[in-house]
């Protein structure tokens, strides 16, 4: 009923028996745990100069028309490291929504104009169509990341990128409902987000998930 029914869900990530009824690993390029609870958040790790990709899923795999909220802390970073942290709904490679936070590279980051006390967010849909934007945010700070999925154009999936309640990107989707999303906390070291592999180990908290139905 859970699965079926579903129209709205919160995760605080305080309760083990819990988290384990409704969440997996999904994690790639790692052969054990990399991730436990701490003190009502949710701590995933990175070992340095690994490949690593740590990942949890929400186990509801047929999610669409939504709001869907994630409370992330964004600790230090080394710059120019490939390590980002990731907020994300995923059908398949054609089909995904994101936001990832990391260093990024050094052409990126002069593109921007950041500073050494700022990391980058990326706002992107990786196909259908493509697009992708960048915003500079603090390191060491909260962070509240919102992808409000609405009906557009012929009932496809109108897309808005939120950072703490403010519209930083919207997007019209060419796909709607038949594809249907699952919903990831991450943190991976993958190189695309910067220049170099990690020199050190990295972490990210997740305080709640949240999910409501706008369908």
């Amino acid at each position: 009923m859970f699965f079926k029914e579903l129209q709205a869900y919160e995760e605080n990530f305080e309760d083990e028996i819990n988290f384990k009824r409704f969440w997996s690993n999904g994690s790639q390029n790692i052969n054990y745990t990399n991730y436990f609870l701490d003190r009502h958040s949710i701590r995933l790790k990175t070992t340095e100069g690994t490949e690593e990709r740590v990942k949890i899923v929400f186990n509801k795999t047929n999610l669409s028309f939504g709001e869907y909220d994630w409370h992330v802390y964004v600790p230090k970073m080394k710059l120019y490291e490939n390590c980002s942290i990731g907020a994300f709904l995923y059908a398949d490679n054609e089909h995904e929504l994101d936001f990832e936070i990391g260093s990024g590279s050094k052409k990126d980051r002069t593109k921007v104009g950041a500073n050494d006390n700022e990391l980058l967010l990326f706002c992107s849909s990786q196909k259908n169509p493509y697009k992708s934007k960048i915003e500079k945010i603090d390191r060491e700070q909260w962070y509240k990341l919102t992808l409000r999925i609405q009906r557009g154009k012929n009932n496809k999936y109108l897309v808005k990128w939120l950072l703490n309640g403010v519209l930083l990107q919207e997007l019209q989707l060419t796909y709607g409902k038949r594809h249907k999303f699952e919903a990831y906390c991450s943190l991976e070291n993958i190189h695309f987000i910067g220049d170099k592999p990690t020199t050190q180990d990295n972490y990210v908290l997740f305080d709640y998930f949240k999910f409501t139905s706008l369908d």
